[in-house]
């Protein structure tokens, strides 16, 4: 597998004037339904957005509480399915410029590790309108799919998101109900990211020291391929341009059916809450504190 430039699938579409943010996250899915929550975020210049057809992202003003109206539309591009095609409109209510929007896909078609099944994919389009004006819009490419630890162990008490060790070094997870057995854990720093990966359905990467590039979790989601991702520090400092956040990562790789947890390293007080706010962002995926290369 070799990541390549797809400006298309897998990722928000790179647009100046969108000051909108959606974070798709499957909260449940099987062969009859796909239960999905979009997180949606507007910058605080929609204040201006009822009176201005052009807002001006630079102007701050009262706070914008709704409703807004949101219409989500998705349509599978790949595999068998290409003709479902689903479609929801709401009013929404919003909270300090955000909101979340529940809404369910009947016969969803799955995402699949190589091997196990199809890597069908979904165009998801999210359109922003206030008084039956269209003001913003949204688009990536998502998978519905669910993967979590097969561990027989007890989550922590204090803190049950957190993945239990796999015992034995035996790492099995479960995808959409079915056992993978992972053959091979592959770290990938931010040098591996431009040649050939030699990992297949059963090969785990590990995507650490860096947050990865959307080439490579545009790859790793065409070539049905999972990944751990590591959350480097974020550096709020920065000279050249403002680092990006940990919600903004999040935002950015949460659609991505590839991705099948957090990890975070070394334990420590801080990393707990980091993993409080992971958890937080990004409910449906499991975070790991245990070396996985070991």
């Amino acid at each position: 597998m070799k990541p390549h430039g797809d400006n298309h699938a897998g990722k928000p579409q790179e647009n100046t004037d969108s000051h909108l943010a959606v974070r798709p996250l499957v909260r449940y899915v099987d062969e009859s339904q796909a239960v999905l929550d979009a997180h949606i975020s507007l910058g605080p210049w929609w204040d201006n957005a009822r009176d201005n057809t052009h807002p001006d992202p630079h102007d701050d003003h009262q706070p914008l509480d709704g409703p807004v109206q949101v219409k989500i539309r998705m349509a599978a591009h790949t595999g068998p399915s290409s003709e479902n095609t689903f479609e929801h409109t709401v009013a929404l209510d919003l909270d300090d410029h955000t909101g979340v929007v529940r809404f369910e896909v009947t016969d969803p078609a799955r995402w699949w590790p190589a091997g196990m099944g199809d890597q069908t994919l979904y165009d998801l389009e999210v359109t922003v309108s206030i008084e039956d004006r269209a003001v913003d819009h949204y688009h990536a490419t998502v998978g519905l799919t669910s993967v979590r630890p097969a561990s027989s162990e007890q989550p922590h008490p204090d803190q049950p998101h957190l993945a239990q060790p796999w015992p034995d070094g035996h790492t099995v997870l479960l995808v959409n109900g079915r056992e993978r057995e992972i053959q091979s854990v592959v770290p990938v720093d931010p040098v591996d990211e431009q040649h050939l990966l030699p990992v297949g359905g059963d090969s785990l990467l590990l995507v650490r020291g860096h947050f990865g590039s959307d080439q490579l979790y545009q790859a790793a989601d065409r070539a049905g391929i999972l990944l751990i991702q590591s959350v480097p520090p974020i550096n709020a400092n920065r000279k050249k341009s403002p680092a990006p956040t940990l919600q903004q990562q999040v935002d950015r790789l949460a659609g991505h059916p590839c991705l099948a947890g957090w990890l975070i390293q070394p334990q420590s007080p801080k990393a707990n809450h980091l993993a409080t706010q992971l958890h937080q962002l990004d409910p449906t995926r499991s975070i790991f504190q245990t070396n996985l290369t070991d």
